[in-house]
């Protein structure tokens, strides 16, 4: 990564297109679309056509994650930017970490996961009681975990999914695989490419607007939007504060990330 002083992130800042509310919309709204269509219309037919719930989920989304991040890089030639590195991380501020960054990172981190849990909670009991509806067809390591099967164990949940988690180093690679579009899809689409801009148009609101976008991108999960959105938000704030996307991508991998530790355990037998 590099580091950039202040005149070359003004300029940077300077160069770059508002993006007011018409292309925020489409911005965020066509992605939402395909989302929606992968999820609800290609998910079900994978899994009419005998695939196992993983690579049903796997191949429509991490398909939409790599567009997102394709779009990115097609969208930052457009703009007239050169092909090389400096001029890539500068535009979509990939810059490195100091030390007031990781305090920044680490104590939004901290709250994030502890609104959240408190946010699902409330969530949860919304759809236990039936407020909150989610689709029949989901399997079950989709489905919230208010509603898995007592005594239902994370293992188990994932192995019926894989197909079997032991030895199944092929389903383990897609899922490294989907982990890593999902947060550099997301991460620079949004962070990247989208909050710059809408900052230059939104300014002191860009957090709150940028942040309830992005939540309700996720609509294809739309029983977990309450849930999200202290996340999402958070996550903005942490990229304009820093104005790095350095710190939203950790955060944004240690939540996406937390099962993949032990699933890579579990993979090779070592639990």
């Amino acid at each position: 990564m590099t580091t950039l002083t202040a005149a070359n992130q003004s300029t940077a800042q300077d160069r770059i297109r508002p993006m007011g509310w018409v292309e925020s919309l489409l911005m965020f709204g066509v992605p939402m679309l395909i989302f929606i269509a992968g999820f609800h219309v290609v998910m079900p037919a994978l899994l009419d056509a005998g695939l196992t719930p993983f690579l049903a989920y796997f191949f429509p989304i991490a398909g939409s994650l790599t567009l997102l991040l394709i779009a990115s890089i097609v969208a930052y030639r457009l703009e007239g930017n050169p092909w090389e590195w400096t001029a890539f991380a500068e535009r979509f501020r990939l810059h490195r970490m100091d030390g007031k960054t990781w305090l920044w990172t680490v104590g939004l981190l901290v709250a994030a996961l502890v609104l959240a849990n408190l946010v699902a909670a409330f969530n949860g009991l919304l759809i236990a009681n039936g407020v909150i509806p989610y689709p029949e067809w989901l399997p079950l390591w989709l489905q919230p975990a208010v509603n898995l099967p007592e005594g239902a164990a994370l293992f188990d949940v994932y192995g019926a999914a894989f197909g079997g988690l032991r030895g199944n180093v092929t389903a383990l690679l897609a899922y490294y695989v989907l982990l890593a579009v999902n947060i550099l899809g997301e991460e620079f689409w949004w962070r990247g490419y989208v909050l710059p801009r809408q900052e230059a148009a939104f300014g002191r609101w860009t957090w709150l607007i940028h942040g309830t976008m992005w939540c309700v991108f996720h609509a294809f999960k739309y029983w977990e939007l309450l849930a999200l959105l202290p996340i999402t938000l958070l996550i903005t704030v942490l990229a304009l504060k820093t104005r790095s996307t350095v710190p939203p991508i950790i955060v944004h991998l240690v939540f996406n990330g937390m099962a993949l530790i032990p699933l890579t355990l579990s993979t090779f037998g070592v639990i």
